[in-house]
C-alpha cells in the first residue's frame, strides 16, 4: 500500500509529509494544474513499506476534541509587550517568542519563510534566534515542505524539535513521531485555521502587482498599515512599496470566496480538534477585542508540554483569560464550506491560465454571486470605508 492507494477517507491536503517519511525517495512533490502540491510516486523504487499512509490525513480517522473539554481547557489572550516584536508580527506576537524560548531550551525549529527568489513560503530549520526572526507573519498561501521536513526527521532521535504548521502538517509530523516513539521530545504548534488557497492566485497576484519590481525584499500577508484586523497585503523591494487596496483586493476577495481551497479544507475535521498539537495559537477576533488595533493572539495550551512552555514566556506579554467558547464561534471550529463546484472548476481553471487575469476572474466570481451575498459584500466595503473607530462599533454591535 502507498500513497496512490483509492481505499482512503479524506483527499490529500498538501502537507507533503509522505515525501519526507519515505525511506527510498520514491515520492517526489510538484503543483499540480490547479495549483496544489501533489505527491508522484515513482512505482519502480516503492517497496509498498506503508509508512507514507501511515502518516498520511488521507487514510486516517481523526481523534477529535469533545467540547465538553472545553471548560478545562486554558485560553488566553496576549499581546506582546515589546512593540517592535508587536509591530513586526500578525497578531500578538506569541509565535515569535515562543521560537525564541525553544531555540533557548536547545530545540531546533521548523516554520515558515518566505523565499523571495522563488517568490513562495517554504519551511525552514532555525537552530538560532536570528533565523526564527524569517517566520515572523502569517503566509496565507501553501508552503514548500518536504525538503524541510525530511531535514527535521533524518535528526537524530536525540534532538529536541519544534513544528510551527497549519492543523494537516502538524498531524502528519505528530503522527511520525508517535510511531517512531520521537513525539516526548517535540513541540508542535498549530493554528486556527481557515485553509489553504491555490498557489496559482498568489503567482498571478504577483505576476500583476509587482511587475515593476526588480526583486522583492519584504512582503507581509498581513500588514498593520491599517492596524491589526485589516486584511492588507504589503510588499517592498528597492525602489517600490506596495499596499493592497482597502476593499476589493483581488487576492483575498478570492480567498475568502472559499472556492480556490484545497479540496480537503472543505470538509477538514482537523482543524476542529487539538488531539495532535501541544500549543493551538490564532488571532482573537470577536467582540471582546474589536477596539484593539494592534494585534491580539490566542493561545490555547493543550498538553502539559505546551503549557509549561507558556508559562515560561507569559511575563513578555499582557494577558488575560478565557474560556474556549468565547474563541470558537469567531474561528472556522466545525465549519464545512461548500462552495459551487461549477465555479470552483472555472475559476481554478482560469488562474492556471498565463493570459487571464485577476481583475476579470474576480469580476466573475462576483459576477456569479447571490442578490444577498452581493449585497452583504457592498455592506462590508461601505464599512471598510468608515473611519477606524465606527468600524469596531459596528463590529462591536455584528458581535
Amino acid at each position: 500500500m502507498n500513497i496512490t492507494d483509492s481505499n482512503n477517507l479524506h483527499t490529500c491536503t498538501s502537507c507533503q509529509m509522505c515525501a519526507a517519511v519515505c525511506p527510498k525517495g520514491a515520492i517526489d512533490i510538484q503543483l499540480d494544474r490547479d495549483g496544489f502540491y501533489r505527491p508522484i510516486l515513482n512505482s519502480e523504487l516503492c517497496i509498498n513499506c506503508s509508512l507514507c499512509t501511515k502518516v498520511c490525513y488521507k487514510y486516517s480517522s481523526v481523534n477529535k476534541t469533545d467540547e465538553s473539554d472545553f471548560p478545562a481547557l486554558e485560553v488566553w489572550a496576549a499581546t506582546a509587550k515589546n512593540e517592535n516584536i508587536l509591530s513586526d508580527t500578525t497578531s500578538g506576537g506569541v509565535a515569535d517568542i515562543l521560537a525564541q524560548e525553544l531555540i533557548r531550551q536547545g530545540y531546533i525549529c521548523c516554520g515558515v519563510v518566505y523565499n523571495y527568489d522563488e517568490n513562495r513560503a517554504e519551511n525552514r530549520i532555525a537552530q538560532t534566534r536570528e533565523e526564527t526572526f524569517g517566520f515572523r507573519g502569517s503566509k496565507y498561501i501553501q508552503s514548500y515542505t518536504y525538503p524541510a521536513f525530511k531535514e527535521l526527521l533524518s535528526k537524530p532521535a536525540s534532538q529536541k524539535i519544534a513544528v510551527f504548521g497549519t492543523p494537516c502538517h502538524i498531524f502528519a509530523v505528530d503522527q511520525f513521531l508517535t510511531l517512531k516513539k520521537r513525539r516526548e521530545k517535540a513541540i508542535l504548534v498549530d493554528f486556527y485555521c481557515h485553509g489553504c488557497p491555490s498557489f496559482n492566485v498568489w503567482k498571478k497576484y504577483a505576476e500583476e502587482k509587482f511587475k515593476t519590481f526588480n526583486k522583492l525584499s519584504s512582503v507581509k500577508f498581513r500588514s498593520k498599515q491599517r492596524g491589526w484586523g485589516n486584511y492588507c497585503i504589503e510588499a517592498h523591494d528597492s525602489r517600490h512599496c506596495y499596499i493592497s487596496p482597502l476593499t476589493n483586493d483581488s487576492f483575498y476577495t478570492l480567498f475568502f470566496s472559499d472556492h480556490i481551497l484545497n479540496e480537503s479544507c472543505h470538509t477538514c475535521e482537523l482543524r476542529s480538534t487539538l488531539k495532535y498539537t501541544d500549543i493551538r495559537l490564532g488571532d482573537f477576533w470577536g467582540k471582546l477585542y474589536d477596539f484593539n488595533k494592534k494585534g491580539v493572539s490566542i493561545v490555547t495550551p493543550v498538553t502539559q508540554s505546551g503549557k509549561a512552555l507558556f508559562e515560561k514566556i507569559k511575563n513578555d506579554f499582557t494577558i488575560r483569560k478565557h474560556k474556549q467558547n468565547e474563541v470558537i464561534p469567531y474561528q472556522s471550529w466545525g465549519k464545512v464550506y461548500s462552495p459551487d463546484m461549477q465555479l470552483r472548476t472555472y475559476l481554478l481553471s482560469e488562474l492556471a491560465k498565463e493570459n487571464s487575469t485577476l481583475k476579470d476572474i474576480t469580476k466573475y466570481y462576483r459576477s456569479n454571486l447571490s442578490f444577498r451575498k452581493k449585497l452583504k459584500m457592498t455592506i462590508k466595503n461601505f464599512i471598510l470605508h468608515l473611519p477606524p473607530f465606527a468600524t469596531s462599533i459596528i463590529k462591536r454591535i455584528y458581535h
